[in-house]
């Protein structure tokens, strides 16, 4: 091969790689929105970058650094070995998301998929940590078999039939995998078609990356196992080898080009991210929501439309942790984990359930879905196990205003101050707009973002509320109450109007400016007779700002009809904000 081929070849090497190395960069960086918790999804993206810079720098040495007769062996060797190591290690990573979608995109309907989970989901993160050891420690194992070649104690060719060997064995490996995958879920059905679909693009292409290491594994043992040595032709100045050539360079395109390009289209990197496309498969729930607005579990609200029930899998929820609730509370409050998702589950257990109220509660959460998702906690759907009920919701792990002001003893600043309270006012003032009440607006059903952006949470379900009342002793009786909820008789009271919506809101406002806990120290009875009949109201300091206190005693009128609605009050408190910066 002459010397301008020879500069053409590694300058068009150079390039594609300098390409799939940017590409590969803005995918890795689209990875930080992944899901925390399915950390080899980030790690093969980022393989994929390390693996094609290493790859550049190699062509571009090549191209403008080493003269093309001073290159030796040895080090020609390594600089195309390296990135051979990282490749395999991305093929390892990309057989573990295929494994993932293999189990995420089927049903577990029957008994051989609960078997199933109960085996393998506690031994889920346990298996991952294993398998990352094993890739450090080959890593490793690696680095000293570099060492010993660059110190010309081992012979280069026992590291390239190593490496070939290992292609060989993990292509093969992944199409037995593959077959026990397709034989294990052959009677097992797809959550969608769109999960069908997914999981064919995924499988597709692990097939052609494990095509690409038979192809890498069986020119390398080639070339190990014969005089013929495929990298020292390729830089023989002197012979015209063809065939050397051809292997080489279609070498790297089949099994590193194309198989880079495959992973790094928009589509497939939808299936495995959180993507805007609305690419991965689900359940159906889609709440409105403004630009911008995307939380970290946007994606289960982003999925196929065949599935009109919100409904979820037990089998695919996993407990990890339980909160304090209150004795009168609605069920109990989990963080939970649903498809590689940090969750909130609230469990709620009943003697029995009927049927007409698991009607009510699925048309809330389609009512819920129509409304602006800013200023509330999303709904996910529901985990029917009749008489258990579970609703899965977004979980915040800062908690509640409640759990920030008087466990955290957090002082917001003034800033922060007005832009929850506009927040939860705006808020208020949608469910209103919907004609919908909240009906028992506390601190402690205000969540806060990573931004301390307060989201509204236990809106609506007002008759399911009512049957909880009925059969569990749930209330929704609370401090944050009006008088007029705490003078009436029943235990969950369901003929809650705006008017106590706003007299809640006033409390909130001053305990954000008090950083104290509204009527401390009173049971239900005495909140009962001291509110509700004597008209008891918390002290109001003169610290407070002044425009502030109009707000808060507008809110808290005596006779609901006066008390200002939340259009007004959102004028009031836009006009009180400009007034104090």
């Amino acid at each position: 091969m002459d010397d301008e081929t020879y500069s053409i070849i590694l300058f068009v090497m150079a390039l594609l790689y300098a390409i799939i190395f940017c590409w590969s960069v803005t995918r890795a960086e689209k990875m930080n929105s992944i899901i925390q918790g399915w950390r080899p999804t980030k790690f093969f993206y980022i393989a994929i970058l390390v693996q094609s810079f290493v790859r550049f720098c190699t062509f571009a040495i090549l191209t403008w650094v080493f003269p093309r007769r001073k290159v030796s062996q040895t080090i020609l060797f390594i600089l195309f070995s390296i990135p051979d190591c990282i490749f395999l290690v991305t093929f390892t990573l990309l057989v573990l998301q295929m494994i993932s979608i293999f189990y995420y995109s089927h049903k577990e309907n029957d008994l051989q998929m609960v078997l199933l989970v109960e085996f393998t989901l506690p031994k889920h993160h346990q298996a991952q940590k294993l398998i990352g050891a094993g890739i450090v420690l080959w890593l490793v194992f690696q680095g000293v078999l570099y060492s010993l070649l660059f110190s010309e104690i081992l012979y280069d060719k026992y590291v390239q039939i190593e490496l070939a060997i290992l292609n060989v064995l993990s292509a093969s490996s992944v199409l037995l995998l593959l077959l026990y995958l397709v034989i294990t879920y052959s009677r097992t059905p797809f959550d969608s078609e769109s999960s069908k679909s997914n999981l064919i693009k995924t499988t597709m292409i692990v097939l052609f990356w494990t095509f690409g290491r038979y192809m890498k594994g069986i020119i390398d043992l080639m070339d190990g196992y014969s005089d013929f040595d495929v990298l020292s032709e390729f830089t023989n100045i002197k012979d015209d080898r063809f065939v050397a050539t051809v292997l080489t360079v279609t070498s790297w395109l089949t099994s590193e080009i194309f198989c880079y390009v495959l992973v790094l289209q928009y589509r497939f990197v939808g299936i495995l991210s959180k993507d805007n496309d609305g690419s991965s498969s689900g359940i159906s729930l889609q709440p409105q929501k403004n630009v911008g607005e995307y939380s970290n579990t946007e994606y289960l609200l982003e999925e196929s439309t065949e599935i009109s029930a919100p409904t979820f899998n037990t089998m695919k929820i996993m407990i990890k942790e339980k909160f304090a609730s209150r004795s009168n509370g609605l069920g109990e409050l989990y963080k939970c984990v649903y498809k590689r998702l940090e969750l909130a589950y609230r469990k709620i257990e009943f003697p029995r359930i009927s049927a007409y109220v698991l009607e009510e509660v699925n048309a809330e959460i389609e009512a819920l879905k129509l409304m602006n998702a800013k200023y509330f906690v999303p709904i996910y759907g529901l985990n029917n196990l009749n008489p258990t009920l579970g609703i899965v919701m977004e979980y915040y792990p800062n908690g509640s205003l409640y759990h920030a002001l008087h466990e955290q003893n957090i002082v917001f600043s003034l800033q922060e101050c007005f832009n929850i309270i506009s927040a939860v006012a705006q808020g208020v003032r949608e469910i209103h707009s919907n004609n919908k009440v909240h009906g028992h607006l506390s601190s402690h059903n205000i969540l806060l973002d990573q931004q301390n952006n307060p989201k509204i949470s236990d809106l609506g379900m007002a008759k399911f509320k009512k049957y909880a009342g009925v059969v569990k002793g749930y209330s929704n009786k609370s401090p944050w109450s009006s008088p007029e909820i705490l003078r009436d008789p029943s235990q969950t009271t369901n003929k809650v109007t705006i008017y106590d919506d706003i007299y809640s809101f006033g409390i909130i406002l001053w305990e954000i400016f008090s950083n104290k806990i509204p009527f401390e120290g009173l049971c239900f009875e005495d909140l009962q007779r001291k509110i509700g009949h004597e008209g008891l109201k918390p002290e109001i300091s003169d610290n407070f700002p002044s425009e502030f206190i109009k707000i808060i005693e507008m809110c808290w009128d005596i006779i609901p009809e006066k008390r200002p609605k939340f259009k007004e009050i959102c004028l009031m408190l836009k006009r009180a904000v400009t007034t104090n910066n």
